[in-house]
């Protein structure tokens, strides 16, 4: 059942954190600006958007976690053992 259709799920472990990295670049870019008055009050306004600005990628990576452990519990119909090449030597 891990294979047939769930395409999407698959997709979204992917692209979600990878969303949620970008959503936080725009947040850290987006938190410098305005910043002309005096320092300190610039520094504090910083920390405070620096701070918010990573609430996507810890969104994005939590919601894949979930889907992941979604995903892995899924039964496979697929189930094959590993096999490992059959490494012979050659004879001398």
């Amino acid at each position: 059942m891990r294979d047939s259709g769930l395409w999407f799920v698959r997709a979204s472990i992917t692209t979600v954190p990878l969303l949620g990295l970008l959503l936080t670049v725009f947040g850290m870019i987006n938190s410098f600006i305005g910043c002309g008055g005096e320092r300190s009050i610039c520094m504090a306004a910083v920390v405070e958007r620096l701070a918010r600005s990573i609430v996507p990628a810890s969104w994005g990576i939590l919601l894949a976690t979930i889907q992941l452990v979604f995903y892995m519990s899924l039964p496979d119909t697929r189930r094959e053992p590993i096999r490992r090449p059959d490494v012979r030597t050659a004879p001398e």
